[in-house]
């Protein structure tokens, strides 16, 4: 199996039995149409099932794949006997170096020592709980990205002059 990451993820290089187990994985029923037969409707318009991949091929042995889903299509190789070729071809940036001056509270504490360890993870919290200074503490790095998000959207100067988040960054970094 071969994965290349670019702005998006291509699986190729895969048995027609593994092809097919990762499209029934992204496949899902469409709750939207389940709905409408619950409600007596005849859902037309609504597919029956959702699919999150495109296939690239007419043997499916080249998918497209949302990113997220790379650790599961690891640990499906892996079970097959062997590790997947990943090839990242992501643009790379200048590095940025942020430090994190805040102190967390220690509900955000616990909840960054969970993060730490984690290969990834989702920080799911209402708004207002700090999820931001949270992602700063764990790893400024991991900012980088929503950083440079923000400032294609005009959201970045919002975001560095937060004082509460303790960020800082050196002048022209980003």
């Amino acid at each position: 199996m071969k994965i290349e990451i670019k702005n998006n993820c291509i699986v190729s290089d895969i048995s027609r039995e593994l092809s097919l187990e990762i499209q029934n994985r992204l496949t899902l029923d469409n709750p939207k149409y389940i709905d409408a037969i619950k409600q007596g409707y005849r859902p037309f318009t609504l597919p029956a099932a959702l699919s999150f991949y495109t296939d690239f091929s007419d043997n499916g042995q080249k998918l497209e794949v949302p990113e997220g889903f790379i650790c599961e299509l690891k640990k499906m190789q892996k079970k097959n006997g062997s590790d997947p070729v990943i090839i990242d071809k992501r643009p790379l940036i200048d590095p940025v170096s942020f430090q994190f001056h805040g102190e967390l509270r220690p509900s955000q504490a616990r909840a960054c020592e969970g993060l730490i360890h984690a290969e990834f993870g989702v920080l799911h919290a209402p708004t207002g709980s700090g999820k931001t200074a949270q992602g700063g503490a764990v790893n400024p790095i991991f900012l980088r990205a929503a950083l440079l998000w923000m400032n294609a959207t005009g959201f970045l100067p919002c975001s560095l002059s937060n004082q509460r988040v303790g960020l800082t960054a050196d002048s022209g970094q980003v």
